[in-house]
């Protein structure tokens, strides 16, 4: 018999290379994948995603009354992404809500660009994208931060920033003649 096949198996370096690669894999599948699908039910989470993290309105030169006359923000989609959607599905409704500490900054929230009703908490369910309104009668200009939370199952909460920029107009006329776009100034809370 020649040389070869008078080894036994566990002589063999590539088999035993080859063997302890899939012992690995198989270890790895079990850490992770398993307890995601059979895993608790609280393994199954969620994220909040804005479709941009910014706007610039102008300044009121005197307030207004929120409903007329105020200044818009603009649009911002707001989508409840599931993060385990293949192996474990979030079920679960999300409530969102809106937080910030200026009363002149009014947020709403509708499922659908067509409809009238706007509401100032909202549910949602992964998957779902809403529509966001953000107005604003403050005569006093800078940087605003509104947290959007939203809180599912298990008391679970998410959170996501948006920065309303509110300018002047003079400063918003000056800074786009100098270059024809918004320059971003520092960043000053209130």
């Amino acid at each position: 018999m020649n040389d070869k096949e008078q080894r036994p198996w566990y002589e063999n370096a590539l088999l035993l290379a080859v063997a302890g690669s899939i012992i690995v894999v198989i270890g790895q599948l079990a850490g992770t994948v398993i307890p995601l699908m059979w895993g608790p039910e609280d393994m199954s989470d969620f994220s909040i995603n804005l479709d941009r993290t910014f706007s610039i309105v102008e300044v009121q030169p005197r307030p207004v009354p929120i409903d007329k006359n105020s200044s818009s923000a603009g649009p911002v989609n707001i989508t409840i992404e599931d993060l385990h959607s293949i192996l474990r599905p979030y079920k679960f409704n999300v409530n969102l809500q809106a937080f910030c500490d200026v009363s002149d900054i009014y947020v709403s929230f509708t499922k659908n660009t067509k409809n009238q009703k706007k509401e100032l908490t909202q549910e949602a369910k992964a998957g779902e994208t809403l529509y966001v309104g953000i107005f604003t009668n403050t005569t006093k200009p800078g940087y605003y931060p509104i947290i959007f939370q939203g809180t599912g199952s298990g008391e679970k909460k998410r959170n996501a920033t948006f920065y309303l920029w509110v300018t002047s107009h003079e400063d918003y006329l000056r800074s786009k003649a100098e270059n024809g776009s918004l320059r971003l100034p520092k960043l000053q809370m209130h």
